[in-house]
């Protein structure tokens, strides 16, 4: 048996007369040694589990010290998954691993795969002292810094993320019912450009949306984790935007466990706004990218982004899209973070998507599987326009309406690009009225920059279908602010630089 820990109690036994306020009081000090985690058992591996699995107050041996972090984590669901599971119609035997403390999610080696160490699996667990997703399913044993507490042995936790890891949140959020890392993997979240990243001066804007590290000090999370030093001395080595940056493992305070609400607040203030709220109208600097709008799609929502011709009549933050926060309280999460199921047509067999790629109206394969791909015919076929479905009746509805609105679009798209070509051949390149290399800001220019607002979602011009699909993204998040937009460039270049001749 392993020899346990003791800590002394202070107790103050104080004596006092009749008259408290003026007599004399005698105190005695009295030491009491107490256990403080109960005797475990060399299979357990070093893992601590709850202090008294007798009471129910959720009381794990980390929260001892760490109180405030125990607070918090006592009202997330990870507090609460076994019961969750017993609970369900489905708890089986295999089910227990990531509802109960083991080497599921930490550093600790699984000696055959799939086979969890310590807790549960090892141990007799009649008590439930192993029960839960507790502090040591992702930081791993506690004794050795419960039984000499130094920075040195303090056990973090990693926040690397991969279906193939044995680490992280993966091990327990994946599979066939709950796919959250497969899909996060086919994301852009998974697969950023990290090399625009660098931590080098003047690139902090960069580094604080496109890596995991620089996001969660964005986020002001100053909180150590496994992989930390060694990515912030890194030059070269960046996180993506796994599971811990978005999420708070120790907190329920917004729904989701999430670091801010996902919805039922102003859009700027919702979670995703935190980074995909960028350049929304035509800037300064760097000069080479004013003219390129820049992850827009909140200031689309609240009708902030653009280049409103001054003559235009037009005003920032007048036309809000019909999916902002009057209309759609659950803003971004409402069309992209859409759980769903169908049912494979050959085999019979259910497939689960939990929305973690991100997508608004997912492009999906024969099976009904969400595939990666960024476009696709805009059909209630080749998407799934499932969350669109409560709002516009049915999938079909959802994906006549999109296509309607951006073959609109697109005519004006047409337009305004046949327009700045006759106004300047070479575009963007050096010299004429559209060049991103000087400090004079043109007509031209800002028409150009309304004309790449609209088509962000890229791709090729070539056909009206494909036309469409790189203006999904603008048209979804505020149709009418695109068209107008659109309409008033054309006008404003047709009066600068092709003014109508007076009548005689």
């Amino acid at each position: 048996m392993r020899a346990t820990g003791n800590r002394a109690i202070l107790s103050l036994l104080v004596v006092a007369g009749a008259v408290a306020l003026t007599s004399c009081v005698d105190e005695d000090v009295v030491f009491e040694d107490r256990d403080i985690y109960q005797p475990i058992s060399e299979e357990a591996l070093d893992y601590l589990g709850y202090a008294d699995p007798s009471d129910d107050n959720k009381l794990t041996v980390c929260g001892y010290c760490h109180g405030d972090y125990q607070a918090r984590w006592e009202g997330t669901a990870h507090a609460d998954a076994w019961n969750t599971l017993q609970a369900s119609d489905h708890a089986q035997g295999f089910c227990e691993a990531c509802h109960t403390v083991n080497s599921f999610g930490n550093i600790v080696e699984e000696p055959t795969p799939g086979q969890a160490v310590g807790g549960h699996v090892a141990v007799a667990d009649a008590d439930g002292r192993y029960h839960d997703v507790q502090c040591e399913s992702c930081h791993g044993p506690g004794l050795p810094h419960a039984g000499n507490p130094m920075d040195s042995n303090v056990p973090l936790a990693p926040i690397e993320v991969g279906a193939d890891l044995s680490v992280g949140c993966g091990e327990c959020h994946s599979g066939t019912h709950h796919p959250f890392v497969e899909e996060w993997e086919m994301s852009g979240h998974a697969n950023l450009s990290v090399q625009q990243a660098g931590r080098g001066e003047g690139e902090g804007g960069c580094y604080q949306c496109h890596s995991g590290e620089g996001a969660l000090l964005k986020f002001g999370v100053d909180a150590d984790y496994l992989e930390k030093d060694a990515l912030l001395a890194s030059d070269s080595e960046f996180a993506q935007i796994t599971c811990a940056v978005c999420h708070d493992p120790h907190s329920a305070a917004n729904e989701g466990q999430l670091r801010f609400p996902a919805g039922g607040v102003p859009a700027e203030q919702s979670l995703c706004a935190q980074c995909h709220n960028r350049q929304a109208q035509p800037g300064t600097e760097p000069l080479n990218q004013r003219l390129a709008p820049h992850s827009p799609s909140t200031a689309l929502l609240t009708g902030e982004a653009g280049w409103f011709p001054p003559s235009s009549g037009l005003e920032s933050g007048a036309i809000q899209g019909p999916h902002g926060e009057s209309n759609n309280p659950g803003l971004c999460a409402s069309c992209h973070v859409v759980a769903s199921q169908a049912e494979d047509p050959l085999t019979g067999q259910t497939i689960y998507s939990v929305g973690h790629h991100f997508r608004a109206a997912v492009c999906v394969g024969e099976d009904g599987r969400p595939t990666g791909q960024p476009s696709c015919a805009i059909t209630a076929d080749a998407r799934d326009f499932g969350g669109c479905a409560e709002c516009h009746g049915t999938e079909e509805d959802a994906a006549t309406a999109l296509r309607d609105a951006t073959a609109r679009v697109a005519a004006q798209v047409n337009e305004l690009f046949d327009l700045l070509q006759d106004v300047d051949p070479n575009f963007d390149a050096a010299g004429g009225e559209i060049d991103t290399r000087d400090r004079r800001f043109t007509v031209a220019e800002g028409a150009l920059f309304n004309l790449a607002l609209a088509l962000e979602g890229g791709g090729s011009r070539e056909t009206l279908a494909q036309t469409q699909q790189a203006l999904a993204a603008s048209v979804t998040h505020n149709p009418a602010l695109i068209e107008a937009l659109l309409a008033a460039s054309i006008e404003a270049v047709e009066a600068t630089y092709f003014p109508t001749a007076p009548a005689p």
